[in-house]
């Protein structure tokens, strides 16, 4: 009974904070200002409000939270950054928009790639790129009201054919994950440990005819299942009362191993595979490097870096090359190809 009353007590306080929050908008000119053709109806005039909201009013964080959950439950609307789909998904808006320069970025990320596997086959490495393809172009049928621009349609592939027309390995990750489930979080941009294995499955085909490696004893163990809340759900300010969306299961298998097949207690232990790129390999939870270890059977230095993007790991890892390498492992994430990069050679 009490948590009862404190429950509807927070609700009233944070209630009469909104209504307050509107009057004093509505007092200072804010309703009408500067919004066009916005209106309340289609939710473009809440993000207006919430602005207004947090300039006029000084419990503008409690206001704001209230105000993103209404909007959340009334619109499906959540801050800049997210697009909320249909069935509990949540996209990142990234993989919607067009940057300037789309192309010309687009193609100066071929001409770069180009450029590091020149470099890597200077020093006798082989390049393999893991183009992983957006969420949305994985999973169109949880976009609800969302359609995605025609100018991404054939980004991927057109990609892929630039690439190997270069000589470079990229294996068409897209194919293989259309044809599996729970190949990406629902409530994250990144992908599931799942999507991690069929993308490095589709690496091992493509290079295992190439290069032969050391062969090490690596295995696999279930992990434990834990709630994840993805990156996106960042996005959805919710006052304290309101019920959050849907976390995601997320199982990380365990990966044991490493010894030297046949090799004794001094045998050799050098590492001829490094794994490049962003949080996609760089998060343990994802467990692409440890996937990657499972299908070469083969360790692997994972040097991906997150919150940089793919380019700037890259950069730093050819300043100075790890010896005894024979492959390196490029996961590039699709949205990231038109984004500038400066002095990207």
């Amino acid at each position: 009974m009490m948590q009862s009353r404190v429950f509807t007590l927070n609700a009233v306080v944070l209630m009469l904070t909104v209504i307050g929050g509107l009057v004093l908008t509505v007092a200072s000119g804010g309703w009408t200002e500067n919004h066009g053709d916005k209106t309340i109806l289609n939710g473009a005039r809440a993000k207006a409000l919430e602005t207004d909201l947090e300039k006029a009013f000084p419990l503008r964080q409690a206001a704001i939270n209230l105000w993103g959950s209404l909007e959340f439950s009334l619109f499906k609307n959540g801050r800049k950054g997210v697009l909320v789909g249909s069935d509990g998904w949540f996209y990142s808006s990234e993989e919607f928009e067009r940057p300037k320069n789309f192309d010309v970025e687009i193609a100066a990320k071929i001409d770069y790639i180009t450029q590091v596997k020149a470099k890597l086959g200077n020093a006798g490495i082989k390049l393999a790129v893991v183009l992983i393809p957006a969420k949305a172009r994985v999973y169109p049928g949880h976009l609800g009201r969302y359609v995605r621009p025609k100018y991404w349609d054939d980004v991927y592939q057109k990609f892929l054919t630039g690439l190997q027309a270069k000589g470079v390995i990229a294996p068409n990750i897209l194919n293989a994950m259309k044809t599996k489930d729970s190949m990406f979080l629902k409530t994250d941009t990144h992908w599931t440990p799942q999507g991690a294995r069929v993308a490095a499955q589709s690496v091992a085909e493509a290079v295992k005819p190439l290069l032969e490696l050391q062969t090490k004893a690596f295995s696999e163990q279930p992990g434990k299942t834990v709630q994840h809340e993805g990156d996106l759900l960042k996005f959805i300010p919710l006052a304290s009362f309101s019920s959050k969306p849907a976390s995601d299961q997320l199982e990380t298998p365990i990966v044991e191993g490493g010894e030297s097949a046949g090799a004794g207690l001094f045998g050799d232990t050098q590492i001829e595979v490094a794994l490049v790129g962003t949080s996609y390999s760089a998060n343990p939870k994802f467990n692409f490097d440890g996937a990657l270890k499972l299908e070469f059977q083969s360790d692997v230095l994972n040097l991906a870096l997150e919150g940089k993007g793919p380019i700037t790991p890259m950069r730093g890892f050819l300043k100075s090359l790890p010896e005894n390498l024979k492959l390196v492992v490029w996961e590039i994430p699709e949205r990231f190809l038109p984004v500038a990069y400066p002095e990207q050679k």
